[in-house]
């Protein structure tokens, strides 16, 4: 038994960890050690050179997560080797900050940064609050473009009860903002003017009978910002005055207990007065949506059957549509009733194998003779694959619009496969480095060294 002992080599699991842009060694960053069977064996925190070592470790695979407040996460595999092998160095990209001072108003409410994404994304959004004397600070913004708002709802230092949508500096020319890493922009003074308003009225009136009814009101170009939400009068009447010019989207609903009727408007202000509104709500309309396993490839891992969930891309107020889920197999469809006009983003995934469905991702619900929706069948996580040398790492970022992911990256010792699993469909940035190479690889502009990889449900690509 000794000498069966004694044959077990022991090694080091280490690693150098450095801010991704500039390179600096980063300490105490936060390093938490997983082997092969999921279960932590040691956690631990970089020295002053940012370097972290386990000593004594059965040669191997070690799954290591990374974190740093204002820090992108890692996860990444890294295999133990003998003591004196140079240790693998883990980037981590530094989180955004915008900041300075909005002069008018001051006193209360938030600044928000927005990502701009596609009319079919969500955007993330991040947002600061603003001190008494005007000063805000956004913290922790990911990579992406943003611009930054300051939604007027009331309840402020203006000298009326002003509501509206003021971005930076203007909203005809907005200023954008690229975060690649760690950037701190100061910004000048923001000021929110104060000018030509407008007011909107009118009457809303619903199978539901006389009854109080619920408003929002959104930026047509931002719609998950919210103006306002108020109720009308008990008879449905209601006006609104100090709206600050711009282009938005009222919505209305009511009652909240099923079944809700819905009426939606755009409203184009600038000065103008619009008093004589008169909504009429209507029912919700219904959808299905089919499942035609036989048109994808069919996978052993993917069960037939599944559920569809909807999510409300719009702000639909204070009723039940904001998020549904319905189940769906090939002989029997996924059912949905009483949807506002509005859109949905879509999305499917098997009762077992952890499959997605493979389906566009918007229904549209606001087209009278919108075509059917179908799921055309389930489909396992994608993977990205490639080979790397010894003493390489091969790093993959989601840079997805609208999502958050940690980076991952493969580390071996000797010349290996490596093979990114579980990812889902979406956008993401592959490159390989000499392991122990400190220079920035990420372009501040397109954050992405190579060309991004677009990845559909059931997608293995190879980096070539």
């Amino acid at each position: 038994m000794l000498a069966v002992a004694s044959s077990v080599s022991s090694e080091t699991l280490q690693g150098r960890v450095l801010e991704d842009h500039s390179g600096v060694s980063l300490a105490a960053v936060t390093v938490r050690v997983k082997n092969s069977a999921g279960i932590t064996i040691k956690e631990l925190d970089t020295d002053g050179s940012g370097r972290f070592a386990v000593t004594d470790v059965p040669a191997g695979p070690y799954q290591v997560s990374i974190s740093k407040s204002n820090y992108a996460n890692v996860n990444a595999r890294i295999a133990a080797q003998p003591d004196a092998s140079p240790a693998p160095v883990i980037r981590l990209v530094k989180l955004g900050v915008i900041f300075d001072r909005i002069t008018s108003p001051k006193t209360s409410g938030s600044i928000t940064a927005i990502e701009r994404v596609a009319s079919n994304q969500i955007p993330r959004t991040y947002s600061g609050m603003i001190s008494s004397s005007g000063e805000f600070r956004i913290f922790g913004i990911p990579p992406g473009r943003y611009v930054i708002t300051a939604p007027i709802i009331g309840n402020n230092n203006l000298p009326a009860n002003y509501k509206g949508f003021a971005l930076y500096p203007n909203n005809s020319m907005p200023r954008e903002f690229v975060i690649s890493g760690g950037e701190q922009y100061e910004v000048s003074d923001f000021a929110v003017q104060a000018t030509t308003t407008s007011s909107i009225g009118g009457v809303i009136s619903s199978p539901a009978g006389v009854q109080p009814y619920t408003l929002t009101m959104v930026p047509s170009d931002y719609p998950s910002i919210r103006i306002m939400t108020a109720l009308t009068a008990m008879d449905g009447s209601f006006r609104f005055d100090n709206i600050f010019p711009g282009s938005y989207e009222l919505f209305a609903s009511g009652p909240v207990t099923p079944p809700s009727y819905f009426a939606h408007i755009h409203l184009s202000l600038n000065s103008n007065n619009v008093l004589d509104l008169n909504l009429q709500l209507k029912p919700g309309r219904s959808t299905q949506i089919d499942l035609r396993s036989g048109e994808t490839a069919s996978s052993l891992s993917c069960s037939a059957e599944g559920t569809i969930t909807l999510q409300s891309l719009g702000l639909w107020p204070l009723v039940r549509d904001q998020k549904l889920t319905a189940s769906i197999s090939p002989g029997t469809p996924a059912h949905f009733d009483n949807l506002g006009p509005g859109l949905f983003v879509i999305t499917a995934q098997s009762s077992s194998g952890k499959c997605a469905g493979v389906t566009d991702r918007i229904l549209d619900m606001t087209k009278e003779d919108a075509a059917p929706h179908v799921v055309r069948g389930f489909a396992p996580d994608a993977s990205i694959h490639g080979s790397i040398a010894a003493m390489e790492l091969a790093v993959l970022r989601d840079v997805t619009p609208g999502r958050d992911a940690p980076i991952q990256a493969f580390f071996a010792n000797s010349a290996a496969e490596f093979r990114f699993d579980g990812l889902a469909a979406g956008r993401y940035c592959v490159f390989r480095q000499p392991a122990t190479d400190p220079v920035p690889r990420w372009l501040p502009e397109s954050g992405c060294v190579n060309p991004p990889i677009d990845l559909s449900p059931g997608d293995s690509k190879e980096l070539k």
